[in-house]
């Protein structure tokens, strides 16, 4: 199917729901992959050659990673919006199978920190924002159920690829892991080929008078701050979360860990939480998904963030597995409806042809969360003697005050478009702000 054969396509073409299928397919392999990093953190911090790295250390692979993703989605889509999302998305891929692979050679702990950290945030930022944007560049009508679908590759990447890793991480060095871990972000290269918009990008020149305007316009509209300040919140929990599920399930029974009297739990076990995690994660996706499009997603945003707080809160009361992975499958199914409502929020709010720039602008978000998640709560364990009721305390409030946020400040801001981004945005803006002045 050739570029003009789509251009004429109508909003809500059915190629829309294969679009989102491609970008479930590289948000599977990609994020799959990357969920498994801390699977391997005990491993390396044991590893002499690197120095033998404190946890918080090697932390910092992931959390560098995280915070710098959302920064460069910016850049990715500005990106996307001059060139399409089938090269972003084919380098996703690329950058990241090569993190794995080159972290796999360090001779010490800066060095693992950087030849992952950086070949990742890269791979994760040519994946979110494009992804977003080229969903939403096909779908109006059903945009929630097709960002549930796209977004939902996070969660079965995870159900999927984590529990092999945990198999990798009890079985061989970390280092080969290292590199066969890199062999699963590449699942999405084949698919990212039949990927693009709707209509073909235009050439522009870099940072345009009209895109300068839109961000411009952007940067002043309360709608865009409160999404953000939302992401903030969120991101530090799901980042969080991430970091902090396998460490969690292995300590039960570990000696001299804070969890040292209950039943042991492998690392391999322990890694079968993020399959309930991911398995509910996908179905979330696709059902409050729907649920967002038939109802507000504003609503949607923030009973999911109450859930996954109020869960949070309970979850270091477990004792035994089932009870863990009871946990985990709440947990992953309430972070769906809000991965899934998020960008749509984003893309109904400054929909057109600079769709994937606002997305990008607002998934930056997830750079304060990312950066500051897991060794924030990696120390708070530390300072309580080992014990993670604090650090769930701490994701439990964060997450609850992101839907507060979303659902309170959001009123009358979140659910109507603030702008077309395909005009000039200034007076619109005006326009819109001045009818929620007087309402």
């Amino acid at each position: 199917m050739d570029d003009s054969a789509r251009r004429v396509k109508p909003k809500d073409h059915w190629f829309g729901i294969v679009v989102a299928v491609i970008i479930f397919l590289c948000q599977f392999g990609i994020y799959g992959s990357t969920n498994s990093y801390s699977l391997f953190a005990h491993q390396i911090s044991e590893d002499e050659s690197l120095g033998k790295p404190s946890s918080t250390e090697v932390s910092f692979g992931n959390s560098i990673g995280n915070g710098l993703a959302p920064v460069m989605a910016i850049v990715a889509g500005a990106l996307c919006d001059r060139v399409g999302p089938r090269v972003v998305l084919i380098t996703a891929c690329v950058l990241t199978s090569a993190g794995w692979l080159l972290s796999s050679f360090a001779e010490n702990t800066i060095t693992l920190i950087l030849s992952y950290s950086l070949p990742v945030c890269l791979g994760s930022a040519c994946l979110s924002t494009p992804g977003g944007a080229a969903v939403s560049s096909w779908l109006d009508k059903r945009l929630s159920l097709g960002m549930g679908i796209a977004y939902s590759g996070n969660g079965a990447g995870s159900s999927v690829i984590v529990p092999i890793a945990g198999v990798l991480a009890s079985n061989l060095q970390w280092r080969t892991s290292f590199r066969i871990m890199a062999l699963f972000p590449t699942i999405g290269l084949v698919a990212a080929l039949f990927l693009s918009f709707r209509t073909a990008p235009e050439p522009r020149k870099p940072l345009s008078p009209q895109e300068r305007r839109f961000l411009a316009a952007l940067l002043s509209s309360r709608a865009f701050w409160i999404l953000w300040t939302s992401g903030v919140l969120f991101s530090f929990t799901f980042f969080a979360v991430l970091y902090i599920i396998v460490p969690f399930g292995s300590s039960y029974g570990e000696p001299g860990t804070f969890y040292a009297q209950y039943s042991r739990i492998e690392v391999s076990k322990a890694a079968t939480l993020f399959t309930f995690f991911g398995v509910f994660k996908w179905v979330g996706s696709l059902t409050l998904g729907t649920l967002a499009h038939r109802t507000e997603p504003r609503l949607v945003f923030g009973s999911c963030a109450g859930l996954v707080g109020l869960t949070l809160s309970l979850w270091p009361l477990s004792t035994v597995y089932y009870q863990l992975a009871i946990g985990a499958s709440v947990v992953g199914f309430g972070f769906a409806g809000m991965f899934a409502t998020l960008p749509a929020m984003t893309a109904k709010c400054f929909a057109g042809k600079f769709a994937g720039l606002a997305i990008g602008a607002t998934m930056s978000s997830f750079a304060v969360g990312g950066f500051s998640g897991p060794p924030v709560i990696l120390a708070i364990k530390a300072a309580s003697a080992g014990s993670l009721t604090g650090s769930f305390g701490a994701m439990g409030l964060a997450v609850v005050s992101s839907g507060a946020v979303c659902f309170v400040c959001g009123n009358g801001y979140l659910g109507h478009q603030r702008f077309a981004s395909d005009a000039d945005p200034e007076p619109l803006v005006e326009a819109s702000e001045s009818v929620n002045s007087n309402a």
